[in-house]
């Protein structure tokens, strides 16, 4: 068949991994192929992945487990502790299979990645979307699920209907017989369309009536524009079959990092506190590092838990003379703060450090004229993580940070579920820690 009068409609592809985390498990432990498995969150408190068959059970996304543990138990479901380590790494094989078979890819979270598919070699969108399916499941371990359309957000739509559907064997193309097709389209809601958060979607059903994915095809551009704003409206342009958002070759540079834990114990002791605190520090300027950023402000925040009657939350804001990047000046800055902020007596049970108002290292900056750079700092900074990256662990950081034998810290979350330690798992104080870089919000 030829393709060339639809090669407008596969301009995008979407590679979406199936069940994510459960995959990811599934892959090192075959023998678990058929049976229920969830994976849990840090302190194995909520369940963030389900195989099929536990979400056939009625188990929702973010459900405390808790409360649903002894009707898995009694269901035969097997339930992992989160393992981050595995889970990046064959993240990172993922984009490695996609980069062999597209010219660009832009990694849009840790299972899902756009690619472009507007080469005239391919002559067969389906046909050559199959053997990048075979062979990221060959290589990989992991299924993956695959939407083809011209513009992002029908990708995704294309995605979850091929997730959801068998007969697709996994792609879906998605073009424009579909989304023309106004009772095709009424199968989506406007909670399931890319771009549409809940309040949005809410907003659109009380008092508007639009309450499918067609519905807001058919809505007006400058009523879209003056009650929901721009967003939205470029939301509804992509539906359209417009692109409105090209697959980025280049990653963009993060507005802010943050990293912050839910303790595993509660923390009293000042010292105790602190040492958390200083590991999210060094965590986020190694992202500032990596992302060729330096920050001039730094955040931090402790509380209790908030279950508690005497909650308790405080926070404080240090800003630099001049942008930094380097480990000692966080560190410095963070236990300033803490005293600050401190108060004795208290259990905290969660903390973070927020890093933002950036400025980019990679091009030329105006210095102050008695504050020269310290190269050397630098250089040694730079070589310390390339050592890490290299070796898969933090085996280069500042002393204060190293642990005694035998010593354990009370803020490390708990994985009480004996399959929950992996072999080779890194041990570092730094895994599972969140990094977040900030968007805009549709």
């Amino acid at each position: 068949m030829d393709f060339s009068a639809y090669f407008h409609d596969r301009r995008i592809g979407l590679c979406d991994c199936d069940n994510f985390f459960v995959s990811c498990e599934r892959s090192v432990r075959p023998e678990f192929e058929k049976v229920p498995v969830a994976v849990l969150s840090a302190n194995d408190g909520c369940i963030i992945s389900r195989s099929n068959e536990v979400k056939g059970m009625g188990i929702k996304m973010g459900t405390p487990y808790y409360q649903v543990k002894n009707f898995m138990r009694a269901r035969g479901v097997k339930v992992f502790s989160g393992n981050m380590a595995l889970y990046r790494e064959i993240s990172r094989k993922v984009m490695a299979c996609l980069n062999e078979f597209s010219d660009s890819i832009e990694q849009y979270s840790v299972d899902e990645a756009f690619f472009n598919l507007a080469v005239a070699a391919i002559t067969d969108p389906v046909d050559y979307c199959c053997t990048l399916r075979r062979t990221i499941r060959e290589k990989c371990g992991v299924p993956v699920s695959i939407g083809i359309a011209p513009t992002k957000t029908l990708c995704k739509l294309g995605a979850d209907y091929a997730k959801k559907h068998k007969e697709t064997g996994g792609i879906f193309w998605l073009d424009k017989k579909y989304y023309l097709d106004k009772k095709w389209m009424d199968m989506f809601d406007t909670g399931d369309v890319w771009g549409v958060g809940y309040r949005t979607a809410k907003k659109l059903r009380d008092p508007y009536g639009i309450n499918t994915a067609a519905d807001l095809t058919m809505c007006d551009d400058l009523w879209l524009k003056k009650i929901f704003g721009t967003g939205l409206l470029l939301t509804v342009w992509e539906l359209r079959g417009h692109s409105a958002s090209h697959v980025l070759i280049r990653k963009t540079s993060p507005q802010s990092i943050q990293v912050s834990r839910t303790f595993g114990h509660p923390v009293k002791k000042f010292e105790d506190l602190l040492d958390p605190l200083l590991c999210f520090s060094v965590s986020a300027a190694r992202q500032l590092r990596r992302a060729r950023q330096s920050a001039r402000k730094v955040h931090i925040y402790i509380r209790t838990s908030p279950f508690n009657d005497d909650y308790f939350y405080r926070n404080a804001d240090y800003e630099f003379e001049k942008p930094e990047f380097l480990d000692s000046a966080f560190m410095g800055a963070v236990h300033k703060m803490l005293k600050e902020i401190f108060e004795p007596g208290r259990a905290y049970k969660k903390a973070g450090v927020y890093l933002n108002d950036f400025y980019d290292r990679s091009v030329c900056a105006q210095q102050f004229l008695f504050c020269a750079e310290n190269t050397r700092v630098k250089l040694a900074a730079e070589a310390a993580d390339t050592i890490n990256s290299e070796l898969g662990i933090s085996a280069v950081k500042p002393a204060v940070l190293f642990t005694a034998p035998g010593m354990e810290k009370l803020w490390r979350p708990n994985t009480n579920l004996s399959d929950g330690a992996k072999p080779g798992q890194e041990s570092s104080a730094f895994d599972g820690m969140r990094f977040m870089s900030h968007a805009m919000d549709v």
